[in-house]
């Protein structure tokens, strides 16, 4: 089967400026996620999609920029739009879209995914994507979403609830283009490590990161 690997990067970022940029350990942050797409080596193509194209000249392959279409440029524009340009200008069987901003996905793991993907457990899904695992008690409002308030259950004995949390989606080229959406048909969550899931949204975020790394 072939495979697309899509990372999306903006110069801008609403809360943490020049996020995709800024230097984690000695290394931009979207290099660490970069790496890890190409370490996996299961993708023919790794394409950052960017309304920056000047900062990544002397890319080496498999990863080359695609220039954001002007009309998916802005903070509000669905990802699901943004996608459909790779999927448009780069035919595969199925893409893997990552996020700069999940900095510690790991290349074992992107590969290990891809590999069910295709003939493992998880061939029999139209897209996958990873999910966080909480063993909590959630409200919706007022209103126990998971547990009961008169009946106080062991934590670890609730039903767990599951987080989507970014750090990877794969999903069929003949899904997606029938609904345009990335998590379409039949889908199933992967869980994955909280580490592996870490997502920088803010500077705390951030700060976090730098001692992970």
């Amino acid at each position: 089967m072939t495979a697309v690997g899509i990372l999306p990067i903006k110069e801008h970022s609403q809360r943490v400026p020049g996020k995709n940029f800024r230097l984690l350990q000695s290394k931009q942050l979207y290099k660490w996620t970069l790496d890890a797409l190409v370490g996996a080596r299961i993708c023919d193509a790794v394409v950052i999609n960017t309304d920056c194209p000047d900062r990544f000249r002397g890319l080496l392959p498999p990863a080359v920029a695609q220039v954001r279409a002007p009309e998916l440029l802005g903070d509000e524009v669905s990802m699901n739009r943004v996608i459909g340009q790779v999927v448009a200008e780069y035919p595969a069987d199925y893409y893997i879209q990552v996020h700069a901003s999940n900095p510690f996905v790991t290349a074992d793991l992107l590969r290990s995914v891809a590999q069910a993907f295709e003939s493992g457990l998880l061939r029999y899904y139209d897209s996958v994507f990873s999910v966080t695992e909480h063993y909590a008690r959630f409200y919706q409002g007022n209103v126990a979403v998971n547990h009961d308030p008169d009946n106080l259950a062991q934590t670890q004995d609730l039903t767990p609830l599951y987080q989507e949390n970014s750090s990877f989606y794969l999903f069929r080229r003949k899904a997606f283009c029938g609904s345009g959406r990335r998590l379409c048909g039949t889908m199933r969550g992967v869980v994955i490590s909280r580490k592996s899931a870490w997502d920088i949204d803010t500077l705390e975020d951030w700060r976090m990161a730098e001692r992970l790394a």
